[in-house]
């Protein structure tokens, strides 16, 4: 019996060390995204508004407009991709390719179910707030900028849900399980969004090769709004456990990538056709990003619900 209970505790030590010793390594590997992409920033936003001004097409008319700030962000993201394959290896993965495989069996019914269900919401919150005078439409409607919209949806949403839901998920999953991975991937997602410095911290003719690093503190200046940190951390924390959701059920990326397309794209494009009516302040319910307040909380909350009646009969 004394040999039984040793030989339990022996098991159940050696298994927290696992636990803790991989948790350790994404911590380190976090640090590293961190540090890779202050780096890489100043040379990719040098490099976009290069070939922006080089290429004068329309279409890469954001590459010479974006700020520093954003090339950072995207920067982070890059490096997060970059890191991904040795922290596989580090993990002992039998194969990175492990991190992207999908067995999804319905790809296309998911992938539209998810954009439209997703697209419905927003667009129904926009014209929720227009119709309550918190939002106007610009007149007139510029129809051509939600063009540009449409291919940001495509592409943030890919790139996203293949790293957030995907790779890092799988990661995760392999060291804590999977609820833990939904939850720690979420919080992560809404992290990643929620640090934004603001606009005007470096201007474009100051960027040098250390700006990034200059970036790391200001990006944690919302922090210190606790309103903010409950209505904006809270809205994406609750829509990265949707998206997580449907990639667990699902049992792949289609159905989180056509949701984060449809949510890209009520968002954003709501944002180019409406603006907001300072003689209507609607915080702390609605914030100018439509996306956060008390009430964007509520409409996350209705599309976690949309999605899991969705996806009740799903195995």
């Amino acid at each position: 019996m004394r040999g039984g209970l040793d030989h339990i505790k022996s098991k159940l030590r050696f298994y927290f060390y696992l636990r803790l010793k991989d948790s350790f390594k994404i911590l380190i590997y976090f640090v590293a995204v961190v540090i890779l992409g202050a780096l890489l920033a100043p040379p990719l936003f040098w490099a976009g508004n290069a070939v922006g001004r080089a290429l004068d097409w329309e279409i890469l008319k954001a590459l010479r407009e974006s700020d520093f700030q954003r090339y950072f962000h995207r920067a982070i993201l890059v490096a997060a991709v970059v890191l991904l394959i040795p922290l596989a290896r580090w993990l002992h993965l039998p194969s990175w390719r492990i991190l992207f495989a999908q067995n999804d069996p319905r790809p296309i019914p998911h992938l539209l179910m998810g954009f439209f269900i997703a697209l419905a919401v927003l667009t129904a919150l926009g014209f929720g707030l227009v119709h309550f005078d918190y939002w106007n439409w610009k007149d007139p409607l510029p129809w051509e900028r939600v063009q540009k919209v449409v291919v940001t949806a495509v592409v943030v949403s890919i790139i996203e849900e293949f790293f957030f839901r995907g790779a890092l998920t799988k990661v995760v999953t392999r060291s804590a399980g999977p609820w833990w991975a939904l939850l720690f991937v979420s919080a992560l997602y809404s992290v990643v969004h929620f640090l934004k410095p603001r606009e005007t911290v470096i201007p474009a003719n100051a960027v040098n090769w250390l700006s990034g690093f200059d970036l790391i503190p200001a990006s944690f200046e919302r922090f210190s709004e606790p309103e903010m940190v409950l209505a904006g951390f809270g809205t994406l924390f609750i829509l990265g456990c949707t998206l997580g959701y449907a990639a667990w059920k699902t049992n792949g990326l289609w159905y989180s990538m056509g949701l984060h397309a449809g949510a890209i794209l009520g968002k954003f494009g709501f944002n180019k056709l409406a603006k907001i009516d300072r003689k209507h302040d609607a915080m702390p319910w609605f914030h100018s990003d439509i996306t956060i307040g008390y009430g964007a909380i509520g409409v996350m909350l209705l599309l976690f619900f949309l999605v899991w009646w969705s996806l009740r009969k799903a195995r």
